[in-house]
């Protein structure tokens, strides 16, 4: 008699199954929906910071170079295609989720913009291309912009791009990054495999629901069992008490009305015999129904009692129905949970090897981002160093500033001392002319003083007095000639001694023209150095500032693979759960195959059938 039940469980869990399906329905959509959205959101987030790290490491003189070339036969052009396959090669190796389909280098004009370098093979040299609007916000604002649904090439993009700036901070190219969307949104998954395990949820809800409904349902009608075997057995004066202002009260009066004709037309034995029968066979029938046996039908009579078995029979055939697409629903959840265990065991398996995978990437990560923290700690004593460089080749160009002003003025020093020099030769020459002429007045007076003394003589003693005037005129003249002379000789050394000294000033005069020329040269030189130092530790010090810029977005990935790390260990458990959830679900299955197998139903027995199921299912 228990085994009724099930027929009302099975209306219930039908119609309550079919609605928390449609929740399942409902709930998987918004989750895969909330999926894409978050792929969408790592996606626009990888390819931004991979357009960034790449438009640093591109050095903007090397496209210069190359555009003033207009040729890709330079040097600038290899190291720029050389670092632009590095990063993509980097990027591609660091991340298993999103695959780099392409980078390139664009060129920007008024209304186009010219691919200047890419790892796509081939293509063509400045290649005319659209000008986006989102790469006129990046040369206007210099920031970096992300297009959704790029169509090239008959493919569908999300394209990232970022400016390469000069030392004007003046934007003279662009880096294109690409991600294939099929790519981002591969990892979402389908609808099934997340709608299984909700509905194996859901169908486990429904059956609880049901079951309960179903015993609320079935005890009054238990008990409206139990008061008709009571009449059975001939007590016609029972009437049957209900009161809850539903159909079941409504059948219990009908019933009550029926007991009141039936008491008053079993008027002799013989009815109360005849009806009596008819009642045990109904209860008969009624009770092997209620075994599970509905290959069985009630006699229809034209009296009262005919009126119940039709509705008896009714009814079964209802069951019977009920019972038939109960099986099939039986069959399908068979099948059905059979091929969620297996998806379950394989997204537990991928689960398990994503979170792995993701791990593996997450350590990778935080690696790039400590090397990157160690060049940037490097760079920046790196600009420091050349801070200090700069500043001591100052020193040195001031220091050679003044030994230029000092070696100047030492020329001049010596060009005037020369010329002084010069001069005194001159005068030197001057002296000796002078001393021509006193000597030839000494020779002509020592003459004369010959003559006196001749004359003296000859005039005897009145001449005496002045012969003696005319020997001390003569010796004058002689000592006066000596003294010229001597002084000659002097006046010659001299003026040899001046000519050496011209000379060696002359020689010395060009000698230090020569060194304040090297000198000049040297100062000139150390100049350039000063600029080149100066410009030098310019460049390292933008560098250390793009290096920090990079180590702060480092940091910033490595958070991001940490919380999707977390993400993937999550999604490995539900997959386990899921798993264990189908195993539960499979169980029920064989229950319900079990309990669906002890009805019978006309034109073929559900238990061989039910049983093979169950074998299958085992």
């Amino acid at each position: 008699m228990n085994q009724t039940r099930f027929s009302i469980l099975w209306k219930f869990f039908s119609i309550t199954g079919l609605i928390f399906l449609i929740v399942a329905a409902v709930v998987t959509n918004l989750q895969i929906s909330k999926q894409k959205n978050s792929l969408e959101r790592q996606a626009v987030e990888f390819i931004r910071l991979a357009a960034q790290m790449t438009s640093l490491t591109i050095q903007s003189a090397d496209i210069e170079q190359s555009l003033t070339a207009v040729s890709m036969q330079s040097d600038g052009y290899d190291r720029v295609d050389s670092e632009l396959r590095r990063q993509f090669q980097v990027f591609n190796q660091a991340s298993e989720h999103f695959k780099i389909a392409r980078v390139s280098v664009l060129v920007p004009g008024e209304n186009s913009s010219r691919i200047f370098c890419s790892t796509t093979i081939p293509f063509r040299f400045m290649d005319k291309l659209p000008l986006l609007p989102e790469m006129a916000v990046v040369i206007e604002q210099n920031t970096i912009q992300v297009k959704k649904d790029y169509r090239y090439q008959d493919k569908t993009y999300y394209s990232a791009f970022a400016p390469i700036r000069d030392g004007d901070h003046k934007v003279i190219a662009l880096v294109q990054v690409d991600v294939d969307k099929r790519e981002i949104f591969r990892e979402a998954g389908g609808f099934w495999t997340p709608f299984s395990f909700y509905a194996v949820i859901a169908l486990i809800l429904a059956f609880l629901v049901s079951f309960l409904l179903s015993r609320i349902v079935i005890r009054p009608i238990n008990r409206f069992v139990s008061f008709v075997n009571r009449v059975s057995e001939g007590n016609y004066h029972l009437r049957y008490e209900y009161r809850t202002f539903d159909e079941m009260e409504k059948i219990a009066y009908a019933l009550n009305l029926m007991l009141e004709k039936l008491e008053g037309l079993i008027e002799t034995e013989a009815d109360r015999d005849r009806l009596q029968k008819q009642i045990t066979n109904l209860l008969r029938i009624v009770s092997a129904a209620a075994d599970g046996d509905f290959t069985v039908s009630a006699e229809v009579t034209a009296d009262t009692l005919g009126a119940l078995a039709d509705s008896f029979n009714l009814m079964i055939a209802e069951l019977s129905n009920l019972i038939r697409d109960v099986q099939k629903a039986s069959e399908q959840i068979s099948n059905s949970t059979n091929e969620i265990l297996k998806s379950s065991e394989i997204m537990s398996v991928g689960a398990n090897k994503q979170a792995k995978d993701i791990e593996a990437t997450y350590n990778a990560v935080k690696n790039v981002a400590e090397i990157v923290k160690y060049a940037n700690d490097r760079t920046t004593q790196a600009a420091q160093a050349a801070t200090r460089a700069a500043e001591v080749a100052r020193q040195g160009a001031e220091i050679v500033k003044n030994s230029i002003q000092g070696m100047h003025r030492i020329r001049e020093t010596v060009q005037e001392t020369a010329r002084r020099v010069r001069t005194l030769g001159e005068n030197s020459q001057e002296i000796g002319e002078i001393l021509e002429v006193i000597s030839d007045i000494a020779n002509r007076t020592n003459l004369l003083g010959l003559n006196a003394t001749i004359e003296a003589a000859r005039a005897s003693e009145a001449g005496r007095g002045f012969a003696v005037v005319a020997d001390e005129v003569r010796n004058l003249a002689e000592r006066s000639s000596q003294a010229a002379k001597d002084i000659a000789v002097l006046i010659e050394s001299i003026q040899a001694g001046t000519s050496e000294a011209v000379a060696a000033m002359e020689h010395g005069t060009r000698e230090v023209e020569k060194e304040t020329n090297r000198v000049d040269e040297a100062g000139a030189a150390l100049k350039e150095i000063l600029e080149m130092v100066q410009e030098s530790a310019k460049l390292i010090n933008e560098i250390s500032g793009a290096f920090q810029h990079q180590t702060k977005t480092s940091s910033n990935i490595a958070n991001a693979m940490e919380r999707i790390d977390t993400i993937a260990q999550e999604t490995a458990a539900g997959a386990k759960k899921s798993k264990m959830l189908s195993e539960e679900m499979a169980k029920l299955s064989r229950i319900l195959s079990v309990a669906v197998s002890k009805f019978r139903l006309p034109g073929r027995h559900i238990r061989s059938e039910m049983g093979m199921v169950t074998e299958k299912q085992n």
